[in-house]
């Protein structure tokens, strides 16, 4: 798993900010890039 997936992982649990929120987002983005580019 990529480190974002850790972060992900954090971010996920907490719950009480829009940054949360907007930080899920971005890493959602960045994991799916990474799924893209490394391939299935």
């Amino acid at each position: 798993m990529p480190p974002v997936y850790d972060h992900f992982g954090r971010w996920f649990f907490q719950d009480n900010d829009e940054v949360h929120q907007v930080s899920v987002i971005v890493a959602l983005c960045y994991y799916l890039v990474n799924i893209v580019l490394l391939g299935p």
